[in-house]
């Protein structure tokens, strides 16, 4: 797969993602399952585009490990 491919992949899935999480209730911890995911998407897509380093990559995976540990609904 190349790397603009990948790129598409993950930008589609990612607004997938946040389609399917406006359709639900904004109480549920379903929506809350899919914008983490639609966001780590996110960072993968940026990191291989090289518009944010390493280090920034890192941190935002970190957020959104710790939005799964302790979601706020």
């Amino acid at each position: 797969m190349s790397r603009f491919s990948k790129l598409r992949e993950l930008v589609t899935r990612a607004r997938s993602l946040e389609a399917e999480a406006r359709r639900m209730a904004s109480n549920s911890p379903e929506r809350v399952e899919r914008l983490i995911a639609a966001e780590e998407h996110r960072a993968q897509a940026e990191w291989l585009a090289d518009r944010i380093d390493d280090d920034e990559y890192n941190a935002r995976l970190v957020e959104c490990l710790d939005a799964r540990a302790f979601p706020v609904t």
